[in-house]
């Protein structure tokens, strides 16, 4: 029974459990690692090649473009234009979200913090 399976993404050789079962297959698994494939299929929903995605990642060298930490990061985009902005970490997408992606809405929150 096969343990290990080459990605050619990432080009590297993974266990087989890092890989997602494709019945049509030849060896029952995706082509791509798990990681691999999601970076795909996110890239893709954005209309992202993978060399600009690949660019946006070494920009941002897995820093968040809101608050700087270290962590996994998400694709931001403009819910109107679709236009991809960059990368932050889940926490501060979310909240540009719940502010409706509004500069007032973040500027009254702002004004709101320093006069506690």
């Amino acid at each position: 029974m096969r343990t290990h399976k080459y990605c050619p993404d990432c080009n590297t050789e993974k266990p087989v459990s890092e890989f997602s079962r494709a019945s049509k297959s030849k060896d029952g698994y995706q082509g791509k690692c798990k990681s691999c494939y999601r970076v795909y299929q996110m890239a893709h929903r954005y209309g992202l090649s993978l060399k600009r995605y690949h660019a946006l990642v070494a920009h941002h060298q897995g820093h968040c473009g809101i608050c700087d930490q270290v962590k996994p990061l998400v694709i931001d985009h403009n819910h109107e234009s679709g236009r991809v902005r960059g990368l932050l970490c889940n926490s501060c997408n979310k909240a540009l979200g719940l502010f409706g992606d509004s500069v007032d809405n973040i500027r009254a929150a702002e004004g709101y913090l320093i006069h506690e």
